[in-house]
């Protein structure tokens, strides 16, 4: 899941970097041609990737390592398409109404277009009755994550529509000066925070999330939300993932907050291992968790902007000044952005999202659940994915490791208050870092 989250991330980098290319090395003059190329060799790539995802699934290999292969080409072939062939500037030389939004949402239709491909492939070849809506609902699960890209784009967009200038100079201001740069600026943030409070219920709509059925196991969850004083927007069936058991919370409001259960761990796990599953869901909540994870997301914003103006800037000036590779800055803007967000990602996202996720689990003393719960609801995700106890995990600790922690606090209470002490360092030092970078940018 979250190694299609972060292609997804630098796919939408890569449109970020192509947006102002007005050339290509191959065909600088011709956008209109460069199309054409690209509706010639997009059907063959994807007759490549579904070969070698069939391929590969009759090996026996893992399907998240064919995945995981099948991205990097996928990331490679849109290098080749916007960086060679140059095929996006078709859609910004045509001055297309919102340029930014329509190419957007086109390159994400392609994305998501290959990604189906190879999830189909790898499902039918292994003679699955339900291969096209497995591979479906496995698309349909990123959607969601794209819809504040879009809509912030949208946003920025908006001086096609809206004269932002004319209603500055109105008042005196020009859109150049600072008051102009907070307007802007503070559209974006409107356009992020609104984002927040909607995606939740448009993510249940988008996957499709039924009500969880009056039950005994529904009454238990709420006496725990009751106990904890808990609000949310009700339980749901996590339909889209339902090949895995596993849980999730989605939500910042207590009226638009959504806890979700696939109802394979419904159907497998012990109703007192759900609620203790719950208990670590409500940790999320309880610690702002979910509050977090964009403010160190933006971090990687931060960080990229950095790296740009005191490392990349001069060298994409110096490389400017030569005419023959000046068609290169683009690319190698998303290389060097690109392997930011790739270390940002896995060494500070993974770092903050493996300490919440100690401290989630550890939040169910605090609503007194047995250590034995979750324990053995931890063991059982552990064997229904092929006995995966010790195998690492860079944003979550492996199972045995999250077990061993729970039995260790178990017998020694005190490590919840030291393991909460250690969560709000890290987030005291990263926020100190954080307002020095933006003050910086300043």
């Amino acid at each position: 899941m979250f190694a299609n989250l972060f292609f997804v991330i630098l796919n939408l980098l890569l449109i970020t970097s192509v947006l102002d290319q007005r050339s290509s090395l191959l065909l600088s003059n011709n956008p209109g041609l460069a199309f054409i190329y690209l509706a010639v060799t997009y059907p063959i790539f994807l007759l490549f990737l579904s070969n070698q995802c069939s391929r590969l699934s009759k090996r026996h290999f893992r399907n998240d390592h064919i995945i995981l292969l099948a991205n990097i080409e996928v990331l490679l072939f849109f290098c080749f398409y916007y960086f060679i062939l140059g095929a996006g500037r078709w859609l910004i030389a045509n001055s297309f109404p919102i340029s930014t939004v329509t190419l957007s949402i086109f390159s994400l239709l392609l994305f998501f277009t290959a990604l189906f491909t190879c999830y189909y492939s790898i499902e039918k070849s292994r003679t699955r009755k339900s291969a096209l809506n497995n591979a479906w609902m496995s698309v349909r699960f990123l959607f969601p994550f794209v819809i504040p890209f879009l809509l912030v784009s949208l946003f920025t967009e908006a001086n096609n529509f809206v004269p932002i200038d004319r209603i500055l100079n109105s008042f005196g201001v020009s859109e150049e000066a600072l008051v102009g740069t907070i307007f802007i600026s503070l559209m974006n943030l409107a356009a992020v925070l609104t984002t927040l409070i909607i995606l939740p219920p448009m993510a249940v709509l988008i996957w499709g999330c039924p009500k969880l059925k009056e039950s005994e196991l529904k009454n238990e969850l709420d006496q725990l939300c009751a106990k904890a004083k808990f609000k949310h927007a009700g339980f749901r069936i996590w339909t889209i993932m339902n090949n895995s058991m596993t849980a999730a919370i989605l939500g910042l409001i207590g009226k638009l907050r959504y806890v979700l259960f696939t109802q394979k761990l419904i159907d497998h796990v012990p109703r007192p291992s759900i609620v203790a599953i719950l208990a670590h869901e409500i940790g999320h909540s309880h610690y702002h968790h979910l509050f977090y994870y964009p403010v160190i997301l933006f971090g990687m914003v931060v960080t990229a902007s950095l790296a740009h103006f005191y490392l990349f800037g001069p060298l994409m000036t110096t490389i400017a000044a030569d005419g023959d590779f000046a068609a290169l800055i683009p690319f190698l803007s998303f290389l060097l952005f690109g392997s930011i967000v790739a270390l940002y990602f896995r060494i500070v996202f993974g770092y903050f999202s493996r300490i919440f996720e100690r401290q989630a689990d550890l939040h169910i003393f605090n609503l007194g659940c047995p250590a034995a719960d979750m324990v053995e609801a931890l063991d059982m995700l552990a064997v229904a994915a092929g006995n995966i106890h010790r195998e690492p995990n860079w944003h979550h600790y492996s199972i045995q490791q999250r077990i061993d922690c729970i039995n260790e606090a178990d017998r020694d209470r005190s490590l919840i208050s030291k393991h909460a002490k250690h969560v709000r360092i890290s987030l005291l030092v990263y926020f100190l870092i954080l307002v020095f970078g933006v003050w910086k940018l300043l």
